[in-house]
C-alpha cells in the first residue's frame, strides 16, 4: 500500500537526519509484491535485506510460503499491519508494534454499537470483498457478534468482487437483505463506491468498518453518504493534531516527505508504519549498546519481547509487542 512506503520513507528521511539508528544510516528497500506477486519479492527479502519493517501485504500468508519464504530463511519483519491467519500466527518471524492476533478481536467497538445503536445493531448486514484474506476478518468479526449476542445480531453476508464491482447490485442487494446496519470489510475507493449507491437507492442504516477506511479515498466517491459511517480506529484522528504531539509530528512528517514527492500519501495505516519503525529502533539502539553491541535479528526479537506497553511515542493506543497483545481502546 502506498501509505506505508510514504511514511517509512517519511521516518527513515527524519531518523536519518538525526544520525540514523545507533549511527547506521538507514536505507529503504521497495518491496512491490502488488496483489498477488509476492513470491516475487521473497529471494530478496532473504537475502538482501537486514529486516522488513513498516509494509504489508494483502495476501501476507504467500510470504510464508514455497522454497523461499520468511520462515525458512528467518527474516525479521515488523510490518505496518497483518491480515491473513497465517501470518498472524507466524510470530517467529513476525513482530508487531500495533498486534493483530489470529483469535483476539477487542470489542470495544461492538459495545459501543450496542450501546449507541440497540435496535439498528440488532440486524447487522456484511459486505465483503470475497478474497480469503478479507472472509477470515468476516468471520472474526461474526463470531465476536455471536459471542456477545443481544441486542447485537448478524445478518446477511454479502460478497463482492474486489475489482470491476458494479457497487448499484451490492447496494440493492443489501436493501433487499432488510439490515438495519451494515458493516463493510474491503478497500476504501470501494467502500465510496458503495456509500455512493447506497445513497442513490435510499438505503439509509448506519454503517461501520475498519481502521484501513480511515481514508481519503473512502470520500472521494462517498463524500455525503445517506446516513452514519463509523470507523474503529487505535490512534486519534488526524483532525484533532493539536491535542496530540506525536499525531502533529506525523503529520508534519508526512508534509516533508509530499515535499519531495507530492504523490505521498496520509492515511491511517501510515501511522502503524511509523509505529513499527520506532519499535524497531529502539530495539536495535539497545542492541547497538548493550552486550555485545551487536545489532542481529535475534537481538531485536528479544528486545521487543521485553516491551510490555507501547505506543509508538503516543501515535495510537497501548499495546504489548512482548506478548503480542493488541489495544483494547479504540476510537470511533
Amino acid at each position: 500500500l502506498r501509505e506505508l512506503w510514504d511514511a517509512s520513507n517519511a521516518y527513515v528521511d527524519w531518523c536519518n537526519e538525526q544520525g540514523g539508528i545507533a549511527g547506521l544510516q538507514v536505507e529503504v528497500v521497495d518491496l512491490d509484491g502488488k496483489l498477488t506477486e509476492v513470491p516475487q519479492y521473497l529471494p530478496k527479502a532473504c537475502n538482501d535485506v537486514f529486516a522488513m519493517v513498516g509494509g504489508g501485504t494483502t495476501l501476507d500468508n504467500l510470504q510464508l510460503e514455497g522454497a523461499t519464504n520468511l520462515k525458512e530463511c528467518g527474516q525479521l519483519d515488523m510490518p505496518g499491519f497483518t491480515v491473513t491467519k497465517e501470518k498472524a500466527t507466524a510470530t517467529d518471524t513476525y513482530l508487531a508494534a500495533v498486534p493483530n492476533p489470529a483469535y483476539v478481536r477487542p470489542a470495544a467497538l461492538f459495545e459501543y454499537l450496542a450501546t449507541a445503536y440497540p435496535k439498528e445493531s440488532g440486524d447487522i448486514a456484511t459486505v465483503y470483498g470475497d478474497m480469503d484474506s478479507i472472509t477470515f476478518v468476516r468471520d472474526q468479526t461474526n463470531a465476536v457478534l455471536e459471542k456477545m449476542g443481544p441486542p447485537l445480531g448478524v445478518g446477511d453476508q454479502i460478497a463482492y468482487a474486489v475489482v470491476g464491482q458494479d457497487f448499484k447490485l451490492i447496494s440493492q442487494r443489501l436493501k433487499g437483505s432488510g439490515a438495519t446496519m451494515g458493516t463493510f470489510l474491503g478497500e476504501p475507493a470501494n467502500l465510496g463506491l458503495l456509500l455512493k449507491s447506497m445513497k442513490e437507492d435510499g438505503v439509509d442504516i448506519p454503517m461501520f468498518g475498519e481502521a484501513n477506511l480511515y481514508d481519503p479515498l473512502t470520500l472521494e466517491a462517498g463524500s455525503n453518504p445517506a446516513s452514519e459511517v463509523m470507523l474503529r480506529i487505535p490512534h486519534p484522528p488526524f483532525e484533532e493534531a493539536e491535542d496530540y504531539p506525536a499525531i502533529a509530528k506525523f503529520l508534519d512528517l508526512m508534509d516533508a516527505r509530499k515535499a519531495e514527492d507530492p504523490e505521498a500519501k496520509t492515511a491511517a495505516l501510515g501511522i502503524q508504519s511509523m509505529s513499527s519503525w520506532l519499535l524497531f529502533t529502539e530495539a536495535a539502539t539497545a542492541c547497538g549498546s548493550t552486550g555485545d553491541k551487536v545489532i542481529s535479528r535475534d537481538c531485536i526479537r528479544d528486545e521487543v519481547t521485553k516491551i510490555g506497553e507501547w505506543t509508538g511515542g503516543g501515535l495510537h493506543a497501548p499495546t504489548n509487542p512482548g506478548k503480542f497483545e493488541p489495544a483494547a481502546c479504540v476510537i470511533v
